[in-house]
């Protein structure tokens, strides 16, 4: 068999070098990543599963019929889901100050916050907001177990993560939440409703 000449075993070793690299990049950098947005992206279907079954008892509610002291008091823990606010500006401005409020606690940078048109889901009015956030993995997580035990009924409409090194953090995430609210003038009809209790914040 001829030898391999000087310029063929360089360039194999290069090759060698490569593929080497591209394996380590693999194995710490890209899998573990694609690994963690997978785990982030079943958090956000848990959560919106969690938020339309939010939903459907409030349809419920409103649905049945008759009175009773357990309704006043399942009506009562529906009412502290549910914004102060009567419009979606005043909606907004609640669910805004506080998320600003834990922005502020954790470190993460609101590049741009924006009010989004309103919208229904089924009967009830859904009130809209996008926030552009400049944070970290960890930041990232803590804002999505803030988002599941929130005490109000805010859904995770999108959710976008883009992996891009700034001076501030690497990730820039595209956040927009709905908040369910009730209009002025409108009221539960009697009947039975069954809510569980908010998960408290560990």
């Amino acid at each position: 068999m001829p030898a391999l000449s000087k310029k063929t075993r360089r360039w194999g070793l290069v090759c060698a070098c490569a593929v080497t690299l591209a394996l380590i990049w693999w194995a710490r950098v890209y899998g573990p990543r694609t690994e963690t947005l997978e785990e982030l992206e079943t958090e956000i279907t848990s959560l919106q599963v969690e938020a339309k079954k939010l939903a459907a008892e409030l349809a419920q509610a409103e649905k049945s019929r008759g009175s009773g002291a357990d309704f006043t008091r399942q009506v009562a823990l529906v009412s502290r889901l549910l914004p102060k606010g009567s419009t979606p500006e005043e909606v907004n401005a609640e669910i805004q100050s506080a998320l600003q409020a834990h922005f502020e606690k954790t470190g993460a940078v609101v590049r741009r916050y924006t009010e989004v048109a309103p919208g229904k889901w089924r009967d009830y009015p859904v009130a809209r907001i996008e926030f552009q956030l400049l944070m970290n993995m960890q930041q990232l997580a803590e804002l999505l177990q803030f988002l599941e035990t929130f005490d109000k009924a805010v859904r995770v409409e999108s959710l976008r993560v883009t992996y891009q090194r700034t001076r501030e953090a690497s990730l820039v995430v595209s956040l927009r939440l709905g908040t369910l609210y009730m209009e002025p003038g409108r009221r539960f009809q009697a009947g039975s409703l069954t809510i569980r209790p908010q998960r408290g914040r560990g």
